[in-house]
């Protein structure tokens, strides 16, 4: 008698209870909600999965000066000019900076050097040596350590009178009126300088 009274009661204070998934379901448990920063963090890296150009505008800036994006078939005298400004702009400071834009600093000079190399020719003699010539002496000034190999160059390439006239307010040389042969041999002297001046500056001496 006792037990059909407290039935009832039992049934009713079951149906109080908070229903609760039976122990041999598979439902899985519901997931703590993230905190604001980590939530903002995987919007985030949704964005950059999805957007990668407004993504690369993240990137930060280099110390590095970017080369001008000219096409293969730019005129040679704005190659040379890129070169002379572009090689000898870039701060002390940038030696510490971490990151690859030393590396894109330096393929960009070296795809410059390989167009200027491929375009030289009688005409643009006078332009490169001036070339060489703004390049030599801005690491004069500015980098001494690069100046103590850099040099060396026009000696090596017999272009030391030429670079010293220079100096005093001469005009870049002209081959008109050289022999073939001489002017082959002088643009073949130039290219070689231009080409040593390009990988002393475009490679990182080691300690």
């Amino acid at each position: 008698m006792r037990l059909v009274v407290m039935l009832p009661c039992l049934v009713a204070s079951l149906a109080l209870v908070p229903h609760a998934p039976h122990l041999g379901s598979r439902a899985a448990p519901q997931a703590a909600p993230l905190p604001p920063e980590v939530a903002a963090a995987s919007r985030g890296q949704r964005l950059m999965m999805t957007a990668p150009a407004e993504a690369a505008e993240l990137v930060q800036e280099s110390l590095y000066p970017a080369w001008p994006e000219l096409s293969p078939k730019a005129d040679v005298g704005d190659l040379l000019s890129a070169f002379a400004v572009t090689a000898a702009a870039v701060p002390l400071s940038a030696s510490s900076e971490p990151g690859d834009g030393w590396r894109r600093w330096r393929d960009g000079g070296f795809e410059t050097h390989k167009l200027i190399a491929a375009r030289l020719s009688r005409q643009s003699y006078p332009q490169a040596a001036e070339c060489l010539r703004a390049v030599l002496a801005t690491a004069k000034k500015s980098y001494p350590d690069l100046w103590a190999t850099l040099k060396f160059v026009p000696k090596k390439n017999g272009l030391n009178p030429m670079i010293a006239a220079m100096e005093k307010g001469g005009a870049p040389p002209s081959l008109e009126g050289r022999t073939p042969r001489e002017a082959r041999r002088a643009l073949e002297d130039l290219t070689r300088a231009l080409e040593q001046a390009c990988s002393l500056v475009f490679t990182p001496s080691v300690p």
